[in-house]
C-alpha cells in the first residue's frame, strides 16, 4: 500500500520536495493502521464486563448486609394475639390501637411499634434500666438475640415475676436448655418448646 501511495504521489506531484514524500508516507501508514487496529480488544471487553459484574455483586451483597443489620426479629401477630388471650387483654382495634395493660420493654420503635403495647421502651430508653419500671404491666418480651442482651432481659423478667411486680410475662427466646437463664425458667409452669423456630415478620426464612 505504501508503494502504491508513493507511485501515485510521484505521478501527480513530480515537483514536490522531500516534505511532500514524507507526508504521503505518513498518510499511507495511518490508512494501513486503521484497517487492522482495534482500540478495544475482546479480552479487554470481557475483563470490563467481568469487573462490572463483580461491582454489581459487591453492591448487592452490601445492600443485603445493610438490610440484615436492620432486622430486629419483629414479633409475629399471632403471638401478640395469644398474649391478649392469655392475659385477658383487649386486642387492638382502629378505635383503640394500643393494648392497655401491656408492656414491651424492647420495642422496635415508638412511632410504629410492632407490638402495640400501652407502654414501650426502645433501645435508647433501655428497658433494662431499673428506673424504667415494669411494675403493674403484663409483659410481652421478645428480646434481641445477642447473648449478652438476651439473658439480661430474661433475668430481669424472671426477677419482676418473682418479686411480684408483674402479673405475667410471655417470653420469646431460644430454647437453649444448657444456658443458665433456661434453667431459671424451668420452675415456671408454662414453658412451651416449639419444634420449629418462630417466623419473625422481618425475616423470610
Amino acid at each position: 500500500y505504501r508503494e502504491q501511495m508513493l507511485g501515485w504521489f510521484k505521478a501527480h506531484n513530480k515537483r514536490a520536495g522531500r516534505s511532500g514524500a514524507l507526508k504521503a508516507l505518513r498518510l499511507a501508514d495511518e490508512a494501513e493502521i486503521a484497517e487492522w487496529s482495534d482500540p478495544w480488544s475482546s479480552s479487554e471487553d470481557e475483563s470490563s464486563a467481568s469487573e462490572e459484574d463483580t461491582e454489581e455483586a459487591e453492591t448487592l451483597k452490601a445492600n443485603e448486609q445493610a438490610l440484615a443489620s436492620m432486622k430486629v426479629g419483629l414479633t409475629p401477630d399471632w403471638i401478640v394475639h395469644a398474649a391478649c388471650k392469655v392475659f385477658d387483654l383487649v386486642k387492638p382495634t382502629i378505635e383503640t390501637p394500643l393494648i392497655k395493660g401491656l408492656l414491651d420493654p424492647c420495642t422496635n420503635s415508638h412511632l410504629k411499634p410492632n407490638i402495640p403495647a400501652e407502654k414501650c421502651y426502645d433501645k435508647k430508653d433501655d428497658g433494662l434500666k431499673m428506673s424504667n419500671s415494669w411494675e403493674g404491666y403484663h409483659v410481652l418480651l421478645n428480646p434481641p438475640y445477642e447473648n449478652q442482651v438476651q439473658w439480661r432481659f430474661i433475668n430481669r423478667a424472671i426477677n419482676e415475676v418473682e418479686w411480684e411486680r408483674c402479673p405475667g410475662v410471655i417470653l420469646v427466646c431460644r430454647n437453649s436448655t444448657d444456658t443458665s437463664y433456661f434453667q431459671r425458667l424451668l420452675p415456671f409452669p408454662r414453658v412451651h418448646l416449639r419444634r420449629t423456630a418462630v417466623q419473625f415478620k422481618d425475616y423470610n426464612h
